[in-house]
Order: C-alpha cells, then sequence, then structure tokens
C-alpha cells in the first residue's frame, strides 16, 4: 500500500521563540545553549547543519541550531509581479548619511551600493539558493594554483566531496549507488531530462557558441517530478524562466528542500529574522582559559528589534559562521575587541568572480529569454534561468584559463525594468550609428527609438565569468558596537571597473555576436558602461560605474598562515601574535568567504564541496561520532502559501493576467505563557 506524502509547510521557527525559551531556561552558567551554533543557511551552513544532525557525543545527541537572517519562502510567497517587488528589496549605500538598511530588513533581495562594486546577496532560508540559477560547475584543476592553501591544490583532495555534493544538492543522481562517486558514476540533471521542447534561448545560446566548447549545465531545477534527499516532493520546471525571483511552483531544489530540510528532520531547530551582531570569547573564570563563544544577536525586523532594545546573548560551545562573503567577515570584524583580533587579511582577498553581464540584442535567433508576466507560466516556454555553457577555446583570462558563458533569463516580475534599461542603452547606441535603410513616406513602422517588442524576443543575455585577481577589499563603515546596523560592510576597490579583464569579456561577446547566424547589438551592463563608444566625449573617456556581482568571494580566505589568510583549509580562524599556527577554540568560518580567488564559474558546488571536506574534518576532530544507522525520510510534500495560477484564466493559455484584489497581510507575533 503506498503511503501518502506528509504534507508541510514551514520547517522554521521564528527567533522569538528562541528568545522566549532562553528567557525560561533553568541550565547553570556552567551549561551552553547548544554546542554547535550555525550562523547562516547557504549552502556552508546547510552542509554543515545536515553532517552534523546525524552526530552525537558519548550517545547524547548534539544541541544544535541554525540562525538565519532572512525568512523562510514557501512556493507562492515569492514576487510574481513589479508591485510585489518593493517588500522584498533592502539595501545598503556606502553614500548614504545612515548605514542602516533601507527597506524591508528581512527582505529576500539584499543590495550593497557601491562606487566601484555593487553585490546583490539573498536573505532568507536557503541563502543564495532561493534566488540563484542552481547551476553546479566544477572548476578547472589549474584554478587551484599557489593561491590555495597546499591541500587543496590542483583540486585532487576536494575531487570526491565535488561528486558527492551535486548528489546532495540535486544537480546529479549515480548511475550505480554501490559505487564510489565520480565524474564517471554520476548523471547531471539538465534540460534534457525535460520532455518539454528545448527552450529557444537555450538554442540560441548554441549558435552563438557554435565554434567553442559546449555543454549542458548541470542544474538544481527539477525536470521531472522527483524527490529530494530528505524525501521532499519536487515538481518538474514548468519553465515559466522565474528561478531568479525565486521558485512559486516548487521545481527549484534549494536548501531548504533539501540539506535544511534534512536537519531539521532529525531534530535541529532553524531560527529565522535573526541578526548575528558579533562574537565574545567565553572565558573560564580565571581568564585563562576560552570555553566557547557568547553570540550576540538580535532580531533583523526593525522594529522587533527597537521594542527588543538590548542583544540578545546566546552561548555555543562551537560556532560555525556560515553567513556569506560580507556576512561572516562583518561578523569578525565587529568581533574585534578585548584582545580578540584576527588576521591581518580579514576582509582582503574579496573577488566579484569575474562577472559580467551583456545584452546580446535584436539577434536573428529568437530567444525568448524574458518572461512575460500576462502569459500563462506554463506557456512561456523560457526555461530554467540557466541551461547551455560555453567554454572558450580562442579567449582567455588573465590566469589563461578560458571564460565561461552562460545564457540567462530575465523574470517577469522584471521584464519591464529590463526592457527600459535595455532600449535606452540601445537607443544611446543608435545615435552613434548612421541609418542606412531606405526611407518611406507615410508613419514610421520601425522607429530605432521605440521599445520594440519583437526585437526584446530577439534578445539573449549572457553572463561572462573570469579571473578578477580577488584584489578587493571589505571595509566596515559602522561602529563595531551599533546594534541598529548591519550590513553595512562595503566593497573597496578604486580602479576595479577599469580592469582590461571587462573590456576584454566585452570585446568577447562583440566577436561572437558579430556571427552572421547571430548578428547582434551588444549592449554591456549599461550601470558599469553607461555611454557607447561613441558618445565618451559626453564624460570622462575612461569612466565607468560600479560593476555588479551576485557571486561575491573571500574577505576570510583560506591560507596556510595567519600571514596569508584567515582560515585554513578546514575553515578553522587563525589566532594571531603567537608563533606557532593556533586557532581560536571552536570557531569555524565555512562558506563563500573561505575561498580565496575568483572561482571563473559559479561558485555554489565549489562553496559545498570544500565546506563537505571541512566538516567531515571537523566532527573527527572534535570528538564527535556519527550515526550510520540509515536514515530514511518519509516522502513529504511542500504546502504553498498562494496559488499564483489563480491569477490567470483557468486552462494555460497565453491570456492576459486577472486583476487581482487588493490583499492585506497582518502579521501578529504573541510573547509570554498560556493559561
Amino acid at each position: 500500500m503506498k503511503t501518502k506524502p506528509v504534507k508541510v509547510a514551514h520547517i522554521s521557527r521564528g527567533f522569538e521563540e528562541l528568545v522566549y525559551e532562553l528567557s525560561q531556561s533553568t541550565s547553570t552558567s556552567s551549561d551552553y545553549d547548544f554546542d554547535v551554533l550555525i550562523v547562516g543557511s547557504g549552502y556552508g551552513g546547510a552542509i554543515a547543519a545536515s553532517e552534523l544532525s546525524a552526530c552525537h557525543q558519548q550517545g547524547t545527541p548534539l544541541k544544535l541550531a541554525v540562525l538565519e537572517r532572512g525568512k523562510e519562502y514557501l512556493p507562492g510567497s515569492f514576487p510574481c509581479d513589479l508591485s510585489e517587488t518593493p517588500k522584498h528589496v533592502r539595501m545598503n549605500a556606502k553614500a548614504a548619511q545612515s548605514q542602516q538598511a533601507k527597506g524591508y530588513h528581512e527582505a529576500l533581495f539584499d543590495f550593497r551600493i557601491n562606487k566601484d562594486m555593487s553585490v546583490l546577496l539573498a536573505n532568507g532560508l536557503g541563502g543564495g539558493s532561493l534566488i540563484n540559477a542552481g547551476v553546479m560547475e566544477i572548476p578547472p584543476r589549474d584554478r587551484f594554483n599557489d593561491r590555495w592553501p597546499k591541500d587543496l591544490q590542483n583540486r585532487e583532495s576536494l575531487d570526491p566531496f565535488y561528486y558527492e555534493a551535486k548528489v546532495l544538492l540535486g544537480a546529479a543522481k549515480p548511475i550505480d549507488p554501490t559505487q564510489a562517486l565520480n565524474e564517471k558514476n554520476v548523471k547531471n540533471n539538465t534540460i534534457h531530462q525535460s520532455d518539454k521542447a528545448l527552450p529557444e534561448k537555450y538554442q540560441a545560446h548554441r549558435q552563438l557558441g557554435a565554434n567553442q566548447r559546449l555543454r549542458d549545465a548541470a542544474i538544481t531545477v527539477a525536470m521531472t517530478d522527483k524527490h529530494s534527499v530528505s524525501g521532499m516532493r519536487l515538481n518538474a520546471c514548468v519553465q515559466c524562466g522565474d528561478c531568479a525571483t525565486g521558485c512559486n511552483f516548487g521545481a527549484k531544489e534549494s536548501l531548504d528542500t533539501n540539506l535544511l530540510d534534512l536537519a531539521h528532520q532529525r531534530g535541529v531547530p532553524l531560527y529565522t529574522g535573526a541578526t548575528v551582531l558579533w562574537l565574545e570569547p567565553l572565558t573560564s573564570k580565571d581568564g585563562q582559559s576560552q570555553l566557547g563563544w557568547k553570540v550576540i544577536c538580535t532580531y533583523t525586523d526593525k522594529q522587533l528589534r527597537k521594542r527588543q532594545g538590548q542583544p540578545v546573548r546566546i552561548t555555543a560551545k562551537r560556532v560555525i559562521l556560515a553567513a556569506g562573503s560580507l556576512g561572516s567577515t562583518e561578523i569578525l570584524k565587529r568581533s574585534e575587541r578585548n584582545n580578540v583580533t584576527f588576521s591581518k587579511q580579514l576582509g582582503h582577498h574579496f573577488s566579484g568572480n569575474g562577472d559580467m553581464i551583456a545584452t546580446l540584442y535584436g539577434q536573428k535567433p529568437k530567444a525568448n529569454a524574458v518572461s512575460k508576466r500576462e502569459t500563462h507560466p506554463h506557456e512561456r516556454h523560457v526555461g530554467p534561468t540557466i541551461t547551455s555553457i560555453i567554454e572558450t577555446q580562442t579567449d582567455s583570462d588573465p590566469q589563461g584559463l578560458p571564460f565561461i558563458v552562460e545564457e540567462l533569463a530575465i523574470p517577469a516580475v522584471l521584464r519591464q525594468f529590463f526592457q527600459e534599461v535595455t532600449w535606452c542603452a540601445h537607443s544611446l547606441k543608435s545615435l552613434t550609428q548612421s541609418d542606412k535603410s531606405a526611407h518611406h513616406t507615410g508613419p514610421v513602422l520601425n522607429d530605432a527609438y521605440a521599445i520594440d517588442d519583437e526585437a526584446l524576443d530577439h534578445t539573449s543575455i549572457v553572463a561572462i565569468f573570469g579571473d578578477d585577481g580577488a584584489a578587493g577589499e571589505l571595509r566596515l563603515h559602522a561602529p563595531i558596537d551599533d546594534i541598529h546596523t548591519n550590513g553595512a560592510l562595503q566593497v573597496h576597490w578604486p580602479g576595479v571597473g577599469k580592469m582590461p579583464l571587462f573590456e576584454h569579456q566585452l570585446n568577447l561577446i562583440q566577436s561572437l555576436g558579430q556571427h552572421k547566424n547571430i548578428k547582434a547589438n551588444i549592449l554591456p551592463n549599461p550601470f558599469w558602461k553607461f555611454l557607447p563608444s561613441g558618445l565618451d566625449f559626453l564624460s570622462e573617456s575612461d569612466s565607468r560605474g560600479p560593476l555588479l556581482s551576485v557571486h561575491p568571494l573571500g574577505g576570510c580566505a583560506m591560507a596556510d598562515s595567519a600571514d596569508l589568510g584567515v582560515t585554513d583549509s578546514m575553515g578553522r580562524v587563525y589566532k594571531t601574535g603567537t608563533k606557532s599556527k593556533q586557532f581560536y577554540n571552536g570557531l569555524v568560518v565555512l562558506d563563500g568567504s573561505m575561498i580565496p580567488t575568483a572561482l571563473g564559474t559559479n561558485p555554489a558546488l565549489t562553496i559545498t564541496a570544500v565546506s563537505l571536506r571541512a566538516i567531515r574534518r571537523l566532527i573527527k576532530e572534535w570528538g564527535y561520532e556519527v550515526d550510520k544507522r540509515p536514515f530514511e525520510p518519509p516522502q513529504r510534500e511542500r504546502l504553498a502559501y498562494r496559488d499564483v495560477l489563480e491569477d490567470y484564466a483557468d486552462t494555460p493559455v497565453s491570456t492576459p493576467a486577472k486583476k487581482r484584489a487588493t490583499e492585506i497581510q497582518i502579521v501578529e507575533r504573541l510573547g509570554g505563557p498560556c493559561q
């Protein structure tokens, strides 16, 4: 008899529950609130929670918890209309008079605006997996050069963890489960597993890279109905193109559907809405021995933080920082007080992963890469955000390694914004070109300076990756003890926008886009290069705006000593001022901030593999025992926050969206005992 799947809604708890539980605790001062406290729920935090959830010490389960700054998102709770977007945005700007975040502090999209390089982060249970494309790429061995710790150079010690991580995250499945996982024993999850026609943007990208090396992207978007490693049901992708604003259809295998859910089922509490400010060492009465850490935290929500007043103090024997490149670095910078100092490299070796975005406007092949809100999601046929990868044969980055070029999709929520920006950039470029077409009397039907929906349908958007040298610095522009500011870390990297790398990337796309089968107008990121070359005289000839990175790396970079980095290859944080190599007891970093260089491709799989290798070694070092009994989670089905298809006609055809009634959401939080 087939059992029905367990219906699941939220797997997390609000931070207010933890605050209340701690206030009612009767434990003595010698007890820790937690054996291990994990700060952040991205790839590093999720793999740590999953691995530690199977551990115990002398038969006693570990007291574990995960703190996440954002909130939990169910299918149907992501924005699906431009009018819904503002409540999902928060931002910090270096030029702002106040370093307090603007917008909604718990919002999904976290923008850090800087004059050198701006960064987009995700804020929610599952971290970047909520809004990324889910591409799981293994960088070439030559990326792991002498800028990496010796035991990770050449990638050899990481290879087994790459393939295991790929399977855990849902980007591949074993061919023979009884054999070791390796390149030949995994089958990647690609667009070809779908029973739908190949997206037009996929086919256009193949034409763009016809003379280069091509491969399909291994992605964590379900192409067929399936279940994750935690037993969570995933629905086949409807190819709506909205991956980058969150999947409302339960097709994206984000971390809250696999590793975090696995940890939750094993009893690990996941608390959302908690912002960690800094750490303080927990010492013995004589002050000579460090016993653990006090984690100073508060509510992320602005009003709840104000009502709480003084921050909450949580004690833990061990702390794993997994708050991302900017998050973990900021926590450590704020923690440098009372004789706690870290490597002088803290905040250095920052990389934007060589991210560059370009648009191939009005090309010959149809791309259908920009989703339309008015079209039923099942009928858009856009596809997942990324499906195909070009690896260049004729061009290379400063390390002599090939560029990676991936096609993108613009979600329906951002269509109008993208349309206006692209039209403006194209119009400016048109001013530098003479019109040699035949002119006729009568109405103008092909106005070069008007928005052109047909040209937009024939527009591809690509991301190009390379090695930017990881020479950026993350600086804290706020007092370290200010409990009302967080997310105040900013990128300082003068001249990064003028690096030859980015012009080289743009020239590469220019070259590919001029092929007789493409013939596209190439438009760079307008925030970086607003004026075309022919109009440079209107401003400084070499002026450049900020670059945009969605893959920030570094800040707590790995190295073989404190002189060269902040952590070692296991994420252990170096002590400074000691003659021998020593680490702070029970303090570990496991996230993208450890990565010491640009990876030249999507970094999620590398972060997961590095973290998986590290946590396995840390478990042994800490003396934890792993429960090796097989854990077979029941099949689970996630409930939706709302049915976003209610906005459309009953049948999946291209009919205009219905007008939605105005909705008001009231959130009430109660505290205190119930009698």
